[in-house]
């Protein structure tokens, strides 16, 4: 059977299956309604490390209208799948996926949404052990009908395989319509805090410049800190930045073998958040050997939030990483300095790679709808 056949059948069984909940919720449309992206069955006739894998993009429309209209997504879940693009598969070959709103229509939106941040390009990134972010009840993102978005998946194989393996990946988002909705939902917007590391040669520079002062923090971690700065900048994906300080830095690195600790004075956030939130959903992106990463608040000395990560005991991927979900939230405030300390402990005799990334979602105070018409 051809790969565009195979596909067309998953696709046609998918809607039933999402007609059928739809169906099945009636007329509760605070339930949501779900669309379901489905990538191509790809291959892996080989091992495929992390960033490495075979991928595929699929490009899709929530909602089609003859007038845009506000939509709500309350939740995205993506699931490997075998073969025949419907039994359940092993997570460790799932990668990560993107879905990214690739339309943002300025011009219609200012009309119908005014001026707001939720809207972001990027929206949500899942990763091992993290493979499901669900918002609490009454927070969503807001987006329009007819936005157009990349749903951009990718797999990867650990291990040395006797045969090829063939997977897929199918994803759920499921989204609200607020013409349907009672109560009106509260905006969320994303911040992504990612953990940088100074290349080889420039840990020195990285401590004195980025970590001095009173909130020094690399001066009790200095020597496996300084030991585990392996330089990634010749793979060409990788993005290679400066800090202010002048010390260049990857967010992509490898982690030799033993338990290291990367930490990171982050940015202050005037540059990245135009006024005090709260954050009501935070997860963290670590791969396979990582342990936990931490979002500490420099001015007050306390642990904002923690994510710990549990490792699959005879699988090389993550099973399972916290996260932080509530109606209250947490305070992200504009004049604190903040870091990111993530931990990894590499168990193997060879270098891991590694990435440590903590995704906020925070409440746009200033978000509004300047019009709202219900449906009849």
């Amino acid at each position: 059977m051809s790969y565009p056949l195979l596909r067309m059948k998953r696709l046609r069984a998918l809607f039933l299956m999402a007609l059928l909940f739809v169906t099945a919720v009636g007329c509760d449309s605070q339930s949501g309604h779900i669309v379901v992206s489905e990538s191509e069955i790809l291959t892996m006739d080989r091992v495929y490390k992390s960033m490495f894998g075979p991928k595929d993009l699929d490009v899709l429309t929530l909602l089609s209208t003859d007038k845009p209209e506000v939509l709500w997504i309350k939740a995205i879940k993506a699931e490997i799948v075998g073969a025949d693009g419907e039994s359940p598969e092993s997570p460790e070959y799932f990668c990560h996926s993107t879905f990214v709103n690739s339309q943002s229509q300025p011009v219609r939106s200012q009309k119908i949404l005014g001026p707001t941040l939720g809207r972001a390009q990027m929206m949500f990134t899942l990763v091992q052990g993290m493979t499901e972010v669900r918002f609490p009840d009454g927070f969503a993102m807001p987006v329009l009908s007819n936005d157009s978005f990349n749903n951009y998946v990718m797999v990867m194989n650990p291990s040395e395989r006797d045969e090829p393996i063939r997977v897929g990946v199918d994803s759920r988002i499921e989204y609200a319509r607020d013409s349907e909705l009672e109560e009106r939902m509260k905006p969320l917007f994303l911040l992504a805090l990612v953990t940088k590391v100074p290349l080889e040669g420039q840990e020195d520079a990285h401590a004195s410049h980025d970590h001095g002062g009173e909130h020094s923090c690399l001066s009790a971690d200095a020597d496996v800190t300084a030991a585990a700065s392996v330089d990634r900048a010749g793979q060409k994906f990788v993005p290679i930045s400066k800090s202010k300080s002048g010390v260049e830095q990857t967010g992509h690195w490898y982690v030799p073998p033993g338990r290291h600790v990367y930490r990171h004075r982050l940015e202050p956030m005037t540059e990245s958040i135009p006024y005090d939130a709260k954050a009501h959903y935070i997860f963290a992106h670590l791969h396979p050997f990582g342990e936990s990463l931490e979002l500490i608040d420099l001015t007050t000395g306390e642990s904002v939030f923690k994510a710990f990560a549990n490792n699959y005991p005879d699988q090389v991927a993550v099973e399972k990483i916290t996260k932080y979900s509530s109606t209250e939230g947490i305070p992200i405030l504009r004049d604190h300095d903040y870091e990111i300390v993530a931990v990894y402990n590499n168990t193997t005799d060879q270098d891991i790679d590694s990435m440590a990334v903590m995704y906020l979602y925070l409440h746009d105070a200033n978000w509004h709808i300047p019009q709202r018409k219900r449906s009849t």
